[in-house]
């Protein structure tokens, strides 16, 4: 990638492959800044910065010919642009897109690991980073849509990439990299992929008929692996290894609830008013919006928001249907009214599931009022929920360090807070 910028400001005229793959950069800095950053950096308002690089990247991937080129610069251009997307774009547009992508990668090949063919080790650890990206682009895109992935284990054979660093690899390699331990920049990709693949697709190991038991057993055990290889030897204060120590811990919790969720009928009345998972759910949900909003992690907020709590979220709003009125109660509305407020801010995303959404926050905020004896004429709207308040600044930067806060969440091997 620094070739093809030194190239470009050097006035060398790139290739059509190569110059979609910088438009496509150029996009993933604008949709990470913040909007009052913009004008000063590129004098131009936020929106117009990224209509702008959208339409670079749409007319560069048609001059690159995506569906047809053998190039692989363009797939990688594509994949990029369509995981920013998704954060502030049209969710089922996206969706919609990734099976195109899905295709030309198989076309190019990409799903087949390079080792099988003899191919250089620098073309094959390329190559494992762009399928595995492409699987969590399919992962994130299908959870906006309430479906299936359309990836499935049987599909490939790419191994996952090495844990290694950009400034590692390179046209020099001889032999595959040597994985590194601890935080490197492929860290989060690895992590999240090996979640994906052991709970995501579960007809892996047998999964999908374990006990409810045997399931949270599971994810604890997976859990407990991925603090071991890889958490264990993070620098939390370190931002960025705490931000992404907390996004993977995040996703194991989610997990963990899901095994609850998923429990078949007649499992279903041990958990609908178990306290644990209710608290859990609760917190998740509190620790993924203080993470989006607080300042320590502003830098990576878009990255955050791109991991969305719906089915929790959905999973709260049933149980405070059902639960009488009270302190934990009180709170566990805040919190959801916070997070949806959160949501409404982006009108242009999620309106597949936040239909269904709706309608349950109205439901519940009508049980809620009927059981204080009060009536309610609500709008759920962000400006309408802009007061709601967990009873702490967000502001805050102390919250990193109130380990009491979370305690529901400690099921996991270590504490990181």
């Amino acid at each position: 990638m620094a070739r093809i910028v030194q190239d470009a400001c050097a006035g060398i005229e790139l290739t059509p492959s190569n110059e979609v793959l910088l438009f496509s950069v150029c996009y993933a800095a604008v949709a990470s800044m913040k909007a009052h950053s913009c004008p000063w950096i590129l004098d131009s308002d936020h929106d117009t910065a990224i209509q702008d690089c959208k339409q670079a990247v749409s007319h560069g991937l048609r001059r690159a010919n995506f569906i047809k080129s053998q190039s692989l610069p363009a797939l990688q251009a594509a994949v990029l642009f369509l995981l920013c997307h998704r954060v502030g774009g049209d969710t089922r547009l996206v969706w919609a897109e990734t099976a195109v992508v899905i295709r030309v990668a198989q076309a190019h090949g990409v799903h087949r690991d390079g080792q099988n063919f003899a191919l250089p080790p620098f073309e094959t650890e390329m190559r494992r980073r762009l399928w595995w990206h492409i699987c969590l682009l399919d992962m994130l895109s299908s959870g906006d849509q309430g479906v299936d992935t359309q990836i499935r284990p049987e599909m490939f054979d790419t191994r996952f990439p090495s844990n290694v660093d950009d400034d590692d690899i390179g046209l020099h390699l001889t032999d595959q990299p040597s994985p590194k331990t601890g935080f490197t920049t492929t860290t989060i990709c690895i992590m999240n992929c090996q979640v994906m693949k052991e709970i995501l697709w579960p007809c892996q190991g047998g999964y999908s008929d374990m006990s409810t038991q045997d399931r949270e057993d599971f994810v604890t055990v997976l859990g407990k692996s991925i603090h071991a290889q890889y958490i264990d030897h993070f620098n939390l204060d370190i931002p960025i290894h705490w931000t992404v120590a907390t996004i993977v811990r995040l996703q194991l919790s989610k997990a963990w609830l899901a095994t609850h969720f998923q429990s078949r009928d007649l499992d279903v009345k041990v958990f609908r008013h178990d306290d644990r998972v209710f608290e859990v759910a609760i917190e998740l949900v509190q620790f993924s919006y203080l993470l989006q909003t607080n300042e320590g992690t502003s830098q990576w907020s878009w990255l955050c928001k791109s991991y969305k709590e719906w089915h929790v979220v959905a999973f709260i709003l049933s149980e405070l249907c059902l639960r009488p009125l009270s302190p934990e109660t009180d709170h566990a509305w805040d919190v959801v009214t916070k997070m949806y407020g959160l949501w409404q801010q982006d009108m242009r995303t999620d309106a597949l599931l936040r239909r269904p959404l709706d309608r349950l926050m109205a439901r519940t905020a009508s049980l809620r009022a009927a059981r204080q004896g009060r009536n309610i004429q609500t709008s759920y709207s962000g400006e309408a929920l802009s007061g709601a308040s967990f009873g702490m600044d967000d502001g805050d930067s102390n919250w990193l360090e109130v380990p009491e806060l979370f305690s529901g969440l400690d099921w996991l091997a270590g504490s990181l807070f």
